[in-house]
This record gives C-alpha cells, sequence and structure tokens, in this order.
C-alpha cells in the first residue's frame, strides 16, 4: 500500500506497512457464533437384542458418550449394546455426544440421535 504526500509543487508515493491482527472467540458468550470442528453421526447393525454402534463422526474426536435409551449409556467409540427382552418390541431413541477435548463446553461438543427399534426376532449381530 502507498500513501500519496506532497510538498513544494511536488508528489511522492510513499511506501505504508500495513499490519492486520485477527482474532477469534469461542462463540461461548453469544458475541461470535462459531461452527463446531466436530460433528456426531453414526451407524448401527442389528434390531434386537444385541446392537452394534459405529462411530461416523467427522472431526478431532477424543471423547465418545452413547446414551443408548434404556438408561444405560457407554463411553467406548464403537460399543456393543445388549437391550433387556422384557421391552420388546420397542424404539429406544440413541444418543451420541462427541467432544474433541477433556472439558465438555459448549463448543467443543456435538449430538446426534436417531430411533433404533429393537425387536425379540432381530438377527443375531
Amino acid at each position: 500500500m502507498f500513501a500519496l504526500r506532497s510538498g513544494g509543487g511536488k508528489r511522492w508515493l510513499w511506501p505504508v506497512l500495513v499490519t492486520l491482527l485477527l482474532s477469534t472467540t469461542s462463540g461461548c458468550d453469544g458475541d461470535s457464533p462459531t461452527e463446531p470442528e466436530i460433528l456426531a453421526g453414526f451407524t448401527f447393525r442389528g434390531e434386537g437384542p444385541i446392537v452394534e454402534f459405529f462411530d461416523a463422526s467427522a472431526g478431532p474426536v477424543t471423547q465418545w458418550l452413547w446414551e443408548f435409551g434404556d438408561g444405560e449409556t457407554s463411553t467406548l467409540r464403537n460399543p456393543v449394546h445388549e437391550y433387556s427382552p422384557i421391552a420388546f418390541p420397542e424404539t429406544y431413541i440413541v444418543r451420541l455426544t462427541v467432544c474433541e477435548t477433556v472439558e465438555r463446553q459448549a463448543d467443543d461438543c456435538s449430538s446426534a440421535q436417531k430411533p433404533v427399534r429393537i425387536s425379540s426376532t432381530g438377527p443375531p449381530v
């Protein structure tokens, strides 16, 4: 970038150094929302009573919390869960929350949920 200077009936172009300082905010205070760096997702195989769950999340995930909809949870990346045969058939809402740091801050985590239908006549896994 150049600045125009004049004096004594003459004009000169002088180089000007411009420094830009950039900063970001975490978005926790609501002033500047940011997109999460991770996105939760999962698939599953099986109809009951044993179901395999597979993490399909994107980003630098370091923690997993599975909620199987029956009060049970897991922190494994790809857990296998056995549902109680007492409640067949039943649909459970399974939720996966993934985080990228040890602290569970809102901007470090992402969640996904899906209905999982369990029947007593499902194929073996």
